[in-house]
């Protein structure tokens, strides 16, 4: 009995928390789009008409405020990456510290998860390399 208590434990504590993980990654993208949509709607609130937004559109303000704009998507794209690059090591070597259990205690149930984790960090690593590359290609980020 005792030996089917503990995996149904962390079976369920491991769920819990990886849907407690989802819902708070929706919940931060929910709210940054709350963000941007209010940004928008004050902007569009502060002019009243179409002459006042292209005046400010052809000012020096407002053409600082463009770029900005326009630069956004290479920000984002340079975040992910680096969260990406930061994930993969953090897989990485949670694997190789698996593997290095696995051959100094001579524990075979150790080599999987290593082996799983080792994967699964060096493709997050090449998945970021291959958004780095592409969005270089396309323009979307400078120096990334």
């Amino acid at each position: 009995m005792d030996t089917f208590v503990v995996p149904l434990v962390a079976t369920i504590f491991g769920m819990t928390a990886a849907t407690i993980i989802v819902l708070s990654l929706i919940r931060s993208s929910r709210r940054k789009a709350e963000l941007r949509a209010e940004v928008q709607t004050r902007l569009i609130e502060r002019f009243g008409s179409g002459a006042e937004l292209s005046a400010f559109l052809n000012s020096e303000e407002g053409r600082e405020f463009i770029a900005g704009v326009q630069s956004m998507p290479a920000l984002l794209t340079r975040q992910r990456v680096i969260s990406s690059v930061r994930n993969a090591i953090i897989m990485a070597a949670l694997g190789l510290a698996f593997c290095a259990i696995w051959i100094i205690d001579d524990n075979v149930g150790m080599m999987y998860p290593g082996i799983i984790m080792l994967a699964l960090g060096l493709g997050t690593y090449a998945a970021a390399m291959m958004t780095r590359r592409l969005a270089a290609e396309k323009g979307a980020a400078e120096q990334v």
